[in-house]
């Protein structure tokens, strides 16, 4: 999937223009999130995790950078001698809630790790398997739109491989249900098919990538596809009765109906 802001926004406007300004200034702003949290995060040993995830980060290919707790206030003593007091003070600086590091009520810390790409599953994947090395009474997860484009990759696929044959299942058995002819079961699973080759096959051979709005594709295309081949069939067997030929009724059909498919 890409939900990228050149997606949704119109190329060459003035908004995306200052967007890429922004970022040939300052750098990438795709990016995930480790988040830490637990009983240990605010111990020395917590704290020693917190500056080896930035640490650890920036050495990941594909990263650009990491910021927390610890790039703010290594150029002091880490960790601190009073943490409690210090934890104290965090909590009241503005930089550091509003950069997300340390949640409002002090529960949990958050790491910014900057990506190259946020398509970068590699980085991804490195930085969790990084995230489970934590110390005992430390968790930390990896959140972020990346994860979330990683999470609805995996989706599609499973709607591949488990949900669309157990779709061409039921709407076989409806078919059986409305036709009660063995001829007419093929033409409207052919004409789905045909409908979503058509459209995706295309996409797929010119590198398009779906994307939060363009995932509903497929199924929309089933269902309307699968619609009409209903209303065809249904105007095939008004046409005639069965002593006129298939191939007369199916002209008759398409005379009548195939532009308004079209």
């Amino acid at each position: 999937t890409d939900n990228s802001p050149e997606i949704f926004f119109v190329a060459g406007s003035e908004g995306t223009e200052r967007y890429e300004a922004f970022l040939a200034t300052f750098g990438s702003d795709i990016g995930v999130r480790m988040v830490v949290e637990g009983p240990t995060l605010w111990t020395d040993e917590g704290l020693r995790w917190l500056e080896r995830l930035e640490a650890d980060s920036v050495e990941v290919p594909g990263v650009v950078g990491a910021s927390g707790l610890w790039s703010h206030y290594r150029r002091g003593t880490w960790p601190p001698d009073d943490i409690e007091a210090w934890r104290e003070r965090t909590l009241r600086d503005p930089l550091d809630r509003s950069a997300g590091w340390i949640a409002a009520d002090g529960s949990l810390s958050t790491v910014l790790v900057q990506l190259e790409d946020g398509r970068s599953r590699a980085a991804i994947e490195a930085l969790e398997a990084l995230a489970l090395e934590g110390p005992p009474g430390v968790s930390t997860t990896v959140v972020g739109m990346p994860v979330l484009s990683r999470a609805l990759d995996r989706s599609s696929r499973e709607i591949h491989s488990r949900y669309l044959p157990l779709l061409v299942l039921f709407t076989l058995a409806m078919l059986a249900v409305t036709v009660r002819d063995v001829r007419d079961l093929l033409p409207p699973l052919v004409l789905v098919g045909f409908a979503e080759l058509l459209t995706l096959a295309p996409m797929g051979y010119a590198g398009a990538e779906l994307n939060l709005v363009l995932s509903i594709l497929p199924p929309l295309i089933y269902v309307i596809a699968l619609a009409t081949a209903l209303h065809l069939l249904l105007r095939f067997r008004q046409v005639g009765s069965g002593e006129r030929l298939r191939v007369e009724r199916a002209r008759v059909t398409m005379l009548d109906k195939g532009w308004s498919v079209v």
